[in-house]
């Protein structure tokens, strides 16, 4: 039927395929809707703009409104030659396949920019950080962005589904939940830190060095120097840091970078643990202020029916510890030289 619609507003049809085209669209006019919706499907899969579709549907809806108006369809020369009969024919094609093809556009324009509407509001999630401390962010599964002052970050909505990807601007420290299935991935001035769980920082403030630091876990990087070569893949074990010099393509690799981050000592065994079980928050940090030797303030009253569950390494870092317990109680925290200072955010 489709080749008959076309063939009719080119006026290439006698008069037996027109009286034919007038009996089947009264009989079949689902057919011509089908036939409509696999080309508009066409045109999407094949990225056609709705330009195409715009200028179809007014020309049918400015014939139909002809029609309505008891304005004469201006049909080619070839039907003006024919008897009335034949022009009440085409005069009714044209209003059927007008009201058809003008209402199916419609609804499916209508659609289609209902779908376009949500991709455009379907935008990465972004985040920055414009105040003078550390943030703590947490992402969908249960990692942890501590973001540092002027840095931003940003991840796409599907987060988690597929992949773990964050694109950084600045510094952040990430403690990484384990997921064997999804990677997680930070990109920084085209360099790439590929975890699987841990927790380290990437430092991209300049505009080609790419500083990454390890503090437990295991990560590969993979970055390109400015002109697009692809460098050695490296792999960094915990205390192991790199810089990435993208203008000279050269990756310097440092053993004992922890030593940079300065991580408050504990005295303990590496493999000693610090286990809570629905404990309160109260006594979980007057745990930690005494086994970091660190003062911690906080208001009693505000964390009076908080709790917290987990268990921590004894030589862990006290910062990467109270993010933790922080992000899941909706607390955060402010470090200065003699104290840790505890509040609601």
């Amino acid at each position: 039927m489709r080749n008959l619609v076309v063939k009719f507003w080119k006026a290439q049809l006698n008069k037996e395929q027109l009286l034919g085209l007038h009996d089947r669209l009264e009989k079949e006019s689902q057919v011509l809707e089908q036939e409509l919706r696999t080309e508009y499907e066409q045109m999407l899969t094949t990225k056609v703009t709705t330009t195409k579709i715009e200028r179809a549907r007014a020309e049918m809806i400015l014939k139909n409104l002809h029609h309505k108006m008891a304005v004469a369809v201006q049909m080619p020369a070839v039907f003006e030659r024919r008897n009335f009969q034949m022009l009440k024919w085409a005069a009714s094609i044209a209003v059927v396949l007008s009201i058809s093809v003008a209402i199916f556009y419609s609804n499916k324009k209508a659609d289609h920019q209902k779908d376009e509407s949500v991709a455009l509001t379907t935008t990465k999630n972004n985040y920055s950080n414009t105040a003078k401390h550390i943030l703590n962010i947490s992402l969908p599964d249960g990692s942890i962005v501590m973001l540092y002052p002027k840095s931003s970050f940003d991840h796409n909505p599907d987060y988690g589904n597929r992949y773990r990807n964050i694109n950084l601007k600045g510094k952040a420290e990430f403690i990484v939940q384990k997921d064997k299935e999804h990677p997680f991935t930070v990109s920084a001035n085209n360099v790439h830190t590929i975890a699987l769980g841990t927790i380290f920082t990437v430092d991209a403030w300049e505009q080609n060095l790419v500083n990454v630091l390890l503090k437990s876990g295991k990560v590969v990087v993979r970055s390109q120097d400015l002109k697009g070569n692809n460098l050695k893949d490296t792999y960094l074990l915990p205390g192991e840091g790199l810089t990435v010099n993208r203008s000279s393509g050269i990756i310097t690799k440092r053993k004992n970078a922890m030593g940079l981050v300065k991580p408050i000592k504990t005295g303990y065994p590496s493999d000693a643990t610090m286990a809570f079980n629905q404990t309160s928050l109260t006594n979980v940090f007057s745990t930690l202020s005494k086994n970091y030797n660190k003062q911690i303030e906080f208001d009693a009253k505000e964390i009076d029916s908080m709790l917290f569950t987990g268990t921590f390494k004894r030589s862990e870092d006290l910062l990467n510890i109270l993010s933790v317990v922080c992000e899941m109680n909706n607390l955060t925290f402010m470090e200065n030289k003699s104290k840790i200072t505890i509040q609601k955010k």
